[in-house]
């Protein structure tokens, strides 16, 4: 991690460059998509306020609530460099570059409608995981875990990667937020009531 124009950036900079599509900042610049994307500013960072420790136990503890906070931040959204590389594992080529402009897609229109940007480009990376595993493959995962599909359900095997892919990410890759395992679950057929970040996904999946 490093920071850059006040901004801390880490994550995908080691990454392959070629499947990132250009970006550009503000002044119609082109920008690295990682430090752009993949970055937070200063101020969103939730360090403890500094001040001088009246004693060494003072210390001792505003050192353990700083590594309480930095552990807080280290949630599913920081783990973007490893589900880089997952999607990478399991999909095309192009549907990885796909999913690469779906995550960017998310992350703006998030920051238009105030949804959470972080978990916007995260569900994005995230969500056609299961997109290029076979359909037998993909059944097993879902009744594996339980679900019994409807009549319409089985018979939409396109869809069948949103409902795998939930399952997936939450089984497998141990994702915990429940916000992102929606907004995948959900990406291609949308519901009923959706969550704002459901509807940042479901629209950055089909522009």
């Amino acid at each position: 991690m490093c920071w850059y124009a006040g901004v801390l950036v880490g994550v995908i900079i080691d990454m392959d460059r070629d499947f990132l599509p250009a970006a550009q900042n503000d002044h119609g610049q082109k920008a690295i998509p990682s430090c752009q994307l993949y970055a937070y500013h200063r101020s969103e960072i939730p360090y403890p306020k500094r001040s001088e420790p009246s004693e060494p136990c003072e210390l001792s503890r505003q050192r353990r609530v700083l590594k309480s906070l930095r552990k807080e931040v280290c949630m599913d959204t920081q783990r973007n460099k490893e589900f880089f590389y997952e999607i990478k594992k399991h999909l095309t080529p192009s549907r990885f570059y796909h999913s690469l402009n779906v995550a960017y897609e998310a992350y703006r229109l998030a920051g238009i409608y105030k949804a959470d940007r972080e978990k916007a480009f995260t569900a994005g990376l995230l969500h056609d995981i299961m997109k290029d595993t076979p359909k037998q493959e993909q059944l097993k995962i879902i009744t594996d875990d339980g679900i019994i599909l409807t009549p319409t359900e089985k018979s939409s095997t396109k869809t069948w990667h949103q409902l795998s892919g939930a399952v997936y990410i939450k089984k497998y890759l141990d994702v915990k937020d429940e916000d992102i395992i929606s907004a995948v679950r959900y990406h291609t057929t949308g519901r009923e009531n959706m969550t704002l970040l459901e509807k940042v996904v479901y629209i950055a999946d089909y522009i």
